[in-house]
C-alpha cells in the first residue's frame, strides 16, 4: 500500500500466514478499532523516505523493515506507543528509532537484525516475553535496557549478540 494508512475505529483483519502487508507510508492507529494480526506479516517497505508507526499498542504478528531508500536518514521507522510484536522482528533494511518516542517493546519470537539495518534505543525496555526458545541475532546492536521475562523463556544468540545497558533475565528464564 503506497501512502498512509490510518484505523480509527471499526474492524482491521490483517493477511493471513501466508499473506503479507506491505506499506510504505506513514501507520496511524488510534481510537478504539479492532485490530487483529490474523498470523500475518507486516512488511514496512519504503524506498524513499522514512516511516512512522503510531502503534495504539495493538499487538501485531511479524513486523519486517526492508526500507531500502539507500539514504540513512530516510530509511527510519519511527515507532510511537508501545511495540508489541506476538510473532518475528526481522530487520532486514533501515533502522529501527525508539530514541525519538521512546516505546516500550515487547517481542515473543525471534528477532533478526541483518547487516544493512539497526536499532537506535530509547529510553523504554525491550522485553522478550512469550514462552520456549527464540534466536536473537542482533548485529552488536545496543538495545538499551533489556528484560527476559515470559514462561520458560529461553533467548538463544546468534552470532554478533547485543550489547544494554540493564539486563534483568526473569527466575524462570534463560539467556544463552
Amino acid at each position: 500500500m503506497n501512502g498512509t494508512l490510518t484505523i480509527t475505529g471499526g474492524t482491521f483483519t490483517a493477511p493471513t500466514a501466508s499473506g503479507a502487508l506491505l506499506l510504505s507510508g506513514a501507520v496511524t492507529i488510534s481510537g478504539s478499532p479492532t485490530f487483529t494480526h490474523n498470523s500475518g506479516t507486516i512488511t514496512f517497505d519504503s524506498a524513499a523516505a522514512s516511516q512512522t508507526f503510531t502503534t495504539n499498542g495493538v499487538a501485531l504478528n511479524n513486523l519486517t523493515m526492508n526500507l531500502t531508500s539507500g539514504t540513512a536518514a530516510n530509511d527510519n521507522l519511527v515507532v510511537s506507543g508501545a511495540l508489541d510484536i506476538d510473532g518475528t522482528l526481522t530487520i532486514t533494511d533501515g533502522e529501527l528509532k525508539l530514541d525519538t518516542n521512546n516505546p516500550s517493546i515487547a517481542t515473543s519470537g525471534n528477532v533478526s537484525i541483518a547487516s544493512a539495518g539497526s536499532v537506535t534505543k530509547g529510553a523504554g525496555t525491550w522485553v522478550f516475553d512469550g514462552s520456549g526458545a527464540s534466536s536473537l541475532a542482533a548485529n552488536s546492536q545496543d538495545l538499551g535496557v533489556v528484560t527476559i521475562d515470559g514462561t520458560a523463556k529461553t533467548i538463544q544468540l546468534a552470532t554478533n549478540p547485543f550489547t544494554t545497558t540493564t539486563l534483568t533475565i526473569g527466575a524462570d528464564d534463560t539467556l544463552e
